[in-house]
């Protein structure tokens, strides 16, 4: 069960569908956020979607009485603590992946919202089993900023699918014409 605050398509709802994607032949997935305008790429996708008035405790523990999860993956800071009272209320494990750390976004922590979520970030990865990270830089980035132990981050790259493009044939006067 995949967890996000987020009700449009950006970046991390990307990653997402493409987790679930990638792994529908290996487990069953679903898509969990406030209602919104991702619901129509989901559908899209043929993928499970849960769709929440707003993210709460409350709202999350109907969405498991429709989909019970054999784990919970949490996405980014804004549903840590979503996750992890769900992790000890269903004894169930916790995963997150941290597209961006607050240091990182901001070249450090400057104020108290900063440290906050900073905070809130470090406790997610904590609670975690493990850590999803898109990179080396940010494995590394999470190392250095939470302590983490190196075999508790995952390195999954963001991917796309080549489906997804359309390949038309090669202008070759074009190209030579511009020196691509």
């Amino acid at each position: 069960m995949h967890i996000l605050n987020s009700n449009k398509y950006s970046g991390a709802e990307n990653v997402v569908i493409e987790i679930i994607n990638g792994t529908k032949n290996y487990c069953q997935s679903a898509y969990v956020s406030p209602y919104g305008k991702i619901e129509g790429f989901l559908k899209k996708n043929e993928i499970e979607y849960i769709p929440l008035k707003k993210l709460s405790i409350q709202s999350l523990r109907e969405a498991i009485k429709t989909f019970k999860p054999d784990v919970i993956h949490a996405h980014d800071w804004l549903t840590a603590y979503a996750g992890k009272t769900l992790k000890y209320a269903y004894n169930t494990p916790l995963v997150s992946t941290i597209h961006a750390t607050e240091a990182g976004r901001n070249s450090g922590i400057q104020g108290e919202m900063q440290k906050y979520i900073n905070d809130t970030e470090w406790m997610l990865t904590y609670e975690s089993s493990e850590v999803i990270v898109n990179s080396n830089y940010m494995k590394n980035e999470l190392q250095r900023l939470f302590g983490l132990p190196f075999e508790k981050i995952n390195v999954i790259p963001n991917g796309v699918s080549a489906s997804n493009f359309t390949v038309s044939e090669r202008d070759y006067d074009f190209r030579r014409r511009y020196a691509m």
